[in-house]
């Protein structure tokens, strides 16, 4: 477990990021008989509509951070960490690519095989899940603290 969450995304320079974390979870699945939906890896029902949905509520959870949350925690409303990106067209692909990257290996392993790992630890009760929950969250602020800060974590 430790080697999983320690391992993350690895850059490989200009190749870019790759999720070694993501796959260390699903060879571990591979490897204990752990199927994938137990990771969350479902097959929607209605492709379209779990997209469509997907891609409105993102926007409108970016709008609230940014005009509610962020002023309210005195966040700054762009993140500096990254803000060599803004208007940088050149740096579009490579950053497509690394929030893929990202995106799939944090996934995997902080909501996928931390989720699956919590339910065998505590069992699936309200409480339970709560509790998974809560330390899964604090685990991923944690990884994100250092290259991030305090605010960002708690807000982006």
């Amino acid at each position: 477990m430790a080697v999983i969450l320690l391992s993350g995304n690895e850059s490989l320079g200009k190749l870019g990021a790759v999720p070694v974390g993501g796959f260390l979870v699903l060879l571990w699945a591979r490897l204990s008989g752990t199927h994938w939906r137990a990771l969350g890896y479902v097959k929607p029902e209605h492709w379209f509509r779990t997209l469509a949905y997907g891609i409105a509520f993102g926007i409108a959870f970016k709008i609230v951070m940014k005009s509610l949350v962020m002023p309210v925690m005195g966040a700054d409303p762009v993140n500096s960490k990254y803000h060599y990106f803004a208007g940088n067209n050149a740096m579009l692909p490579g950053a497509a690519l690394a929030m893929l990257a990202a995106g799939f290996g944090e996934e995997t392993v902080f909501r996928g095989y931390l989720f699956e790992r919590g339910s065998r630890l505590f069992g699936s009760g309200t409480a339970a899940k709560a509790g998974t929950v809560l330390l899964t969250t604090a685990l991923f602020a944690a990884a994100h603290l250092p290259d991030q800060g305090l605010v960002s974590c708690l807000t982006h």
